[in-house]
Order: structure tokens, then C-alpha cells, then sequence
């Protein structure tokens, strides 16, 4: 029972994250959004360092499981995701993944939805 109002964003919101003045797909993907800095450092690094681990453990589990990006895996749900760093290294998969943010955690998923992707708040 986690509120989701303060993960929608309309035009008479501020106007860093008004819908019109988020990048354009795919740019939006690797784009630091706006809303970040109030999670993290307000430098960007650690939302760099975890699309950087991603693309790294992305490479090591399609050596464990090779059927991974492939198209007879169509469907991964990332239960723990800080900023949907998996989702963004399996774009070029033919996957759909599902970021899940866990509701005892800060809630992150404004970041997961301003990159351009899905995702849900669960405990």
C-alpha cells in the first residue's frame, strides 16, 4: 500500500521533469534524470556505476545462462532494482523486463519511469 502519486509526473509539475523536458527515447535510457539528485550523489556517479555493473553482470549470467537475451527467454523481472540498470543493458534483447521496487526501500521508481521504462513497488 505504497501511495504512487509521487511517481506521476504531468505538465504543471516542475518543469525539469514535466513531460515535455525529459529526453527523447532512447536518449532518456542513459540520461541522469532530474529527479535523481534526490536520491543520490548529486554527481551522477553512482547512477553511472550501477548501469556500468549492469552491463558487466549482464555479460556473466548470458555465460551461466545462455538462453538470456535470446528470444526464448521474452520475460525478466528484476526484484530488487535501484535504478533499472538491467533493464537498460538487456535494451537491445528481444526481453521485457519488469523493474520492482521494494517498498522498504527508497522509493526510486520516479527514476525507473523517467529513463522510459516499467516498473511496480512491492515488499
Amino acid at each position: 500500500y505504497v501511495p504512487m502519486r509521487p511517481c506521476v509526473v504531468t505538465e504543471s509539475t516542475v518543469k525539469e521533469i514535466a513531460v515535455d523536458s525529459i529526453p527523447r527515447w532512447p536518449k532518456r535510457l542513459t540520461t541522469i534524470p532530474y529527479r535523481f539528485r534526490s536520491f543520490a550523489r548529486k554527481d551522477g556517479v553512482s547512477f553511472s556505476q550501477d548501469t556500468r555493473t549492469w552491463q558487466k553482470r549482464l555479460l556473466h549470467y548470458k555465460s551461466l545462462l545462455p538462453a538470456l537475451g535470446t528470444p526464448r527467454i521474452r520475460n525478466v523481472m528484476d526484484m530488487n532494482t535501484a535504478y533499472g540498470g538491467l533493464a537498460a543493458a538487456m535494451i537491445g534483447d528481444p526481453v521485457w523486463v519488469m523493474n520492482v521496487v521494494s517498498s522498504y526501500a527508497p522509493n526510486t521508481l520516479p527514476i525507473v519511469f523517467d529513463r522510459g521504462l516499467i516498473g511496480t513497488n512491492s515488499d
